[in-house]
Order: structure tokens, then C-alpha cells, then sequence
């Protein structure tokens, strides 16, 4: 495929890289070498993870549907490579992968697939929960040509529970899971990391979930793993929460009070984040109408009112702000939810006090 070519080329145009190259191909085996992984899955936690099978010494053969394949093909910051369906952002997470385009959905595309996987030691798919089992392609049915097949499903919530169905992308896992309220602080409020932590994590985690059943295999045969994005990142976070579960820490800003309450009632909320660049415009707004109600005929600027009208003028403000802010927490709370429930979105609560 000609990405394995562009990969090629960059190995070797880098310093060092066809010396490096050339230590790998007289190198001790790898350890997956002879495993073969049929790759299934889309743009980012999924590819990540079987490139790391990739970087083992797996063959992986990326299976892609013919309509334009893996939505990753588009993103990265070269358009041109964007519109040749070779984007970036693919090229970094499937180099080293074998390509095949398959319509599931066809009989035909299912009947090719079945005998992939009666020659092929690992599936990974990140399709939504059940599609694979409306395909007929899902664990128990691919049994019955691979006994032997470890395979491996990633979503966002699990393949049961009450989250399964809902969309995940890897800022509503960051959100779900407490990463964003223990990033930036305390005038940034929530933010997001500034790359997809939750999609890598997933991604590393099913990579290892997989060398695990493949460790084992030979003792109780095929093996079928459930990688949660959400309960992957959470594993990762004892570090941040500890003090509060452990010690029983009062929760601030740098807590992570609200890891629990969304699991339990995740369609109560919606998520509300101002950021402070949104308050300091609250702020001035409330500050311009206040300086303004003490002479109708010329709007006074802060500097301009009246040295005896500076403590009416901040207490008018501070009025003014507060009922504005509940305003808007109002709206919010009636409207958020509902439209992104209609929307199929999860929407967390966020607790930030004690």
C-alpha cells in the first residue's frame, strides 16, 4: 500500500533511520512475530492500538470499508495528502499495516472476512456496541471459523450497561472521567489535555488486553475482551485520587468528586464550563451598565464615575452580575439537558465542592 511506501521513505529520510533500520532486520524476533491481527476499527483508539501489535512484531491487515475507509484518511494538516485519502493523522497510527476494503454489509464482504479470520490469531473492533452482532460477524459467530480468535471490542462505555449505546469521543471521556477538572487551573477551569489521552489510553490498554489473551491462549483457547475508553482512563488515575479516596481529602478544584455521580445518573445534567475569558466579558457588560445608570445623557467609563459613586457603583455591579449568572445557569440547566439528550450525547455532572 502506498502509505507502507511514504512510511518507508520517512524512516529512512530521517537521521538515522535506515542505520536503525537495518540494527531491526538483524534484530532478535520480535514478540508477536507470526501473529496475525485483522484491524477493524477507525480513526484513532482502535488504529492506536494495533500499531502497537504492529510495533511487536504482528502483521496487521487493516480492513476498511470501500466508501472512503477510515475517517482518519481526511484528518492531519496537509490537505493535499487530506484529499488523496492519506492524511496525517492516518499515516501516524496505521504504517506498517497491510489494507484490504471489504462491505460487511455484503455478502460477499462477509464471506472474505470469515475466512480472514479463520487464518488470523486477533480482531479488533471499535464499531458502536452491537453492530458487529447485526452483521452477524460478533465473537460467537466468528467462533465457529476461529476457535482460536482472541477477540477484542473498544467503545466508550462498555459493551453492557446503561452508557453502551451513547456516541463517545475522547473530550466526553476526559470530561466523564475526571481528567478535565484536574487540568489547568484554578481561573482555566476544566480543560481539555491537549492531546487525545483518552483515545491513546483506550488504545493501550486493548494492545495489552490482547498480548495478555494471546499469553494465555494456549490453556483456554479464544478469548473475547471488552476495552471501556472510560474505565480505561479512570484505571489510570489513582495518582489524582488518591487523597480523596483514600484519605478523604475535601474536594476543590483538583478533586475528583465527580467521578462516581456520572456513572450512576448519567442523563440527569448537562456539563457547564465557563471559561474566564467568558467571565471577565460577563463582567465588563455588568460594569458598562452599572457606570452607565448614573447619567443617562453620557455613558461613563469605570475611570470617569464620580469618586463618592465608586462603592454604589460596585454594589449595583455585583447585584447585577449575580442575578445575571443565575440567569444563565437556569437556562442552561433546563435547556442543556434536554437537547443533548435529543442529541445522544452524554452529559455528565460535574461536581467541583465538597
Amino acid at each position: 500500500m502506498i502509505f507502507n511506501r511514504i512510511a518507508f521513505y520517512l524512516s529512512n529520510s530521517l537521521p538515522g533511520g535506515a542505520a536503525h533500520r537495518t540494527r531491526c532486520m538483524t534484530a532478535a524476533p520480535r514478540p508477536l512475530d507470526g501473529i496475525r491481527v485483522l484491524d477493524l476499527t477507525n480513526v484513532l483508539a482502535g488504529p492506536f492500538a494495533c500499531h502497537q501489535l504492529a510495533h511487536l512484531g504482528a502483521e496487521v491487515i487493516k480492513v476498511e470499508a470501500p466508501n472512503g475507509g477510515d475517517l482518519a484518511r481526511q484528518l492531519g494538516a496537509d490537505p493535499e495528502l487530506n484529499r488523496r485519502h492519506m492524511g496525517v493523522s492516518f499515516l501516524a497510527q496505521n504504517a506498517g499495516k497491510r489494507s484490504i476494503a471489504l462491505d460487511l454489509k455484503k455478502p460477499a464482504g462477509k464471506a472474505v472476512l470469515q475466512r480472514l479470520v479463520a487464518g488470523a490469531d486477533v480482531l479488533v473492533e471499535n464499531f458502536r456496541p452491537g453492530v458487529m452482532q447485526r452483521l452477524g460477524l460478533d465473537y460467537e459467530a466468528l467462533l465457529a471459523h476461529n476457535p482460536r480468535l482472541v477477540y477484542c471490542a473498544i467503545s466508550g462505555f462498555g459493551q453492557d450497561g446503561p452508557l453502551r449505546d451513547l456516541p463517545a469521543y475522547d473530550q466526553i471521556i476526559q470530561g466523564m472521567a475526571g481528567v478535565m477538572s484536574i487540568t489547568g487551573d484554578p481561573q482555566s477551569a476544566p480543560l481539555r489535555v491537549g492531546f487525545p489521552v483518552a483515545d491513546t489510553i483506550g488504545g493501550l490498554t486493548a494492545a495489552m488486553a490482547v498480548c495478555a489473551a494471546l499469553a494465555e491462549r494456549d490453556r483456554r483457547g479464544g478469548r473475547f475482551i471488552d476495552v471501556s475508553m472510560l474505565e480505561a482512563v479512570i484505571a489510570t488515575m489513582g495518582w489524582a485520587v488518591s487523597n480523596l479516596l483514600i484519605a478523604g481529602r475535601a474536594a476543590t478544584w483538583r478533586t475528583l468528586t465527580h467521578i462516581v455521580l456520572p456513572l450512576l445518573k448519567p442523563a440527569i445534567v448537562a456539563t457547564f464550563v465557563f471559561s474566564f475569558t467568558h467571565a471577565m466579558t460577563a463582567v465588563s457588560a455588568v460594569i458598562f451598565l452599572a457606570t452607565a445608570k448614573y447619567n443617562l445623557s453620557t455613558v461613563y467609563i469605570i475611570g470617569r464615575v464620580e469618586a463618592g459613586e465608586y462603592p454604589l457603583a460596585i454594589a449595583y455591579s455585583m447585584v447585577l452580575l449575580l442575578f445575571m449568572l443565575s440567569v444563565l445557569l437556569l437556562v442552561q440547566r433546563s435547556t442543556g439537558a434536554a437537547r443533548l439528550g435529543r442529541r445522544g450525547h452524554p452529559h455528565p455532572l460535574i461536581v467541583t465542592g465538597a
